[in-house]
């Protein structure tokens, strides 16, 4: 994930963070694109003219020393942005620690030796940036990804639930919990077979409220003190839960 090469693997796109779930390129992430030119073995040795150029929104632009510009093949020069004696492969960055704007990006890479034809690689770098604010839904990296995301979210969204739901009842969990004389039993849940008490995120012993919640990535077992006079509760501890 967070990575894009073309057709024959000469040419990659990658973001310097990638996304989780998705393989997404989008607006506000950090890219570097490496393009590896292969040179004709007749070519090799020789001083030639490295250029590169892509379009944006079938806009055309073209890369200089000091970066990319906007170019217009039809009335403008093609110029090179450096020069360089032809080897077996010369790499060229074509973006390093760069912001891209939401679009869609083909870029092109090629070489010239003196007075002869532009040598074009046969495989452009085509790749889309999307934008991060935009009403979308994003391809899954892969089902693995898809199964990770849904599961966090059933965590998270339980967690969340449980949380809300104890903030709405402690109130009636005091008034309870004293009212009953329960200072000396701990609560039980809906039984689903007989003499066995089932796990449940929210416990009490009268005097107490037990509560497992979300707190960041892990599980956390949070302790309140229930005060029936004021009817409050008051959290006491928390503590993260690790699994072996």
């Amino acid at each position: 994930m967070g990575m894009k090469t073309n057709a024959d693997g000469s040419a990659s796109i990658s973001i310097s963070a990638p996304h989780t779930f998705a393989s997404v390129f989008l607006d506000g992430d950090v890219y570097n694109s490496d393009y590896s030119l292969e040179i004709a073995a007749e070519d090799r040795g020789q001083l030639a003219s490295i250029f590169m150029a892509g379009t944006f929104n079938g806009d055309w632009h073209l890369k200089s020393a000091s970066g990319w510009n906007a170019w217009d093949p039809v009335t403008e020069q093609l110029t090179p942005f450096a020069e360089a004696v032809l080897t077996e492969v010369v790499d060229i960055e074509a973006f390093t620690n760069s912001y891209l704007a939401a679009g869609d990006y083909v870029i092109y890479a090629a070489y010239q030796l003196a007075g002869q034809d532009l040598v074009v690689a046969l495989n452009p770098l085509a790749f889309e940036v999307q934008a991060a604010n935009a009403d979308s839904l994003h391809r899954f990296a892969s089902d693995a990804a898809m199964e990770a995301y849904l599961k966090q979210g059933l965590e998270t969204s339980a967690s969340d639930q449980a949380y809300a739901e104890l903030e709405a009842s402690t109130l009636d969990a005091v008034d309870g919990s004293i009212a009953a004389g329960a200072a000396d039993r701990v609560s039980t849940t809906n039984l689903q077979e007989g003499d066995v008490d089932e796990a449940d995120t929210i416990k009490t012993d009268g005097s107490h409220l037990f509560m497992l919640r979300n707190c960041a990535t892990k599980t956390c077992l949070v302790t309140y003190e229930l005060d029936g006079s004021a009817a409050t509760a008051s959290e006491l501890s928390s503590l993260e839960l690790t699994t072996t």
